[in-house]
């Protein structure tokens, strides 16, 4: 998503900026959790990992119904540890599709089950996620403490992974308190982290969140070589949410560098990959990428 882009946001964030004299929004990938199970982890059932990847590829909109049918199977079946991680996909899913009510509701009641079972490494997850939802949200001293408390035990259970997803969500707080420097940082922490596990999604993920501080502070061709390394990994990876927001981070990229004719191209392809994925926060923010390139070219009827 991006898994953390996430890749978001997924809830998007969404920043705005002046781009070429048409303020427009910057959309920063988000790193959401870790998805594949560490060695020392009890595998989940067939089914629960087909459901995951179904998000990861086809999006949230594809999975939440396979989720929600998975739920009340493990209600009926007494699977106390796959019960708790549908509960967190749906609330997960539930923020990416801009329904932040039930998202909130599900994730707390994911954070309650899987601290009753014990789960640290589910737990971590939920906390994360919820970090991200506190910062969608604005709430960034909240979003801050979850992402803390996801840290710690991340190190206690010793998730690299996660860690760097943590660090990941960490900078995009910081970039939304302007603190650049800081974020910077925290972004390459999470990179040497991805690296050392050899995690090409969580590097795909942080490569496009430098790419969208660099777009924020004007820098666009150091953003566009950032987010070009984010798409080879997203297509190596067949993930659609996070092509839609490469391709529409490149756009802007290419809006600010002055060739509209390039960004309408990844704008239309970005709004194409949204819809595909169900990710309708996504799209509306391409859309209006897209529009304000139109009223650049002096196309106000299109």
């Amino acid at each position: 998503m991006r898994t953390a882009r996430a890749r978001l946001l997924q809830g998007l964030a969404v920043m705005l900026a002046a781009v070429a004299g048409v303020a427009i929004g910057i959309a920063l990938v988000i790193l959401l959790e870790t998805r594949d199970a560490r060695a020392d982890e009890v595998a989940l059932p067939a089914e629960f990992q087909a459901a995951e990847q179904t998000y990861r590829t086809e999006g949230p909109e594809a999975a939440l119904p396979e989720f929600e049918r998975l739920l009340a199977q493990y209600r009926a079946s007494g699977d106390a540890r796959a019960e708790a991680g549908a509960i967190r996909f749906i609330g997960e899913i539930h923020w990416r599709l801009g329904d932040f009510e039930p998202a909130e509701r599900y994730l707390l009641e994911a954070l309650a089950a899987t601290a009753a079972i014990d789960d640290r490494a589910q737990q971590a997850k939920v906390l994360n996620v919820l970090g991200l939802l506190n910062w969608d949200l604005g709430r960034y001293d909240p979003a801050l403490q979850r992402f803390g408390q996801a840290g710690e035990l991340a190190a206690e259970i010793g998730d690299a992974r996660l860690q760097g997803a943590v660090l990941n969500n960490i900078g995009l707080v910081r970039d939304e308190l302007g603190e650049y420097d800081v974020s910077l940082d925290t972004y390459r922490e999470a990179l040497a982290r991805y690296e050392a596990v050899d995690f090409p999604r969580g590097r795909g993920d942080t490569l496009g969140n430098i790419g969208g501080l660099q777009l924020l502070l004007g820098h666009y061709r150091e953003a566009l070589a950032y987010y070009e390394q984010a798409m080879a990994i997203s297509e190596q990876l067949q993930s659609v949410t996070a092509m839609s927001q490469d391709h529409g981070n490149i756009a802007l990229c290419q809006l600010g560098l002055g060739d509209t004719a390039a960004a309408l191209e990844h704008f239309d392809r970005a709004i194409e990959l949204a819809a595909q994925a169900g990710s309708q926060q996504d799209g509306a923010f391409w859309t209006r990428g897209k529009a304000n390139a139109l009223i650049r070219q002096g196309r106000h009827s299109d």
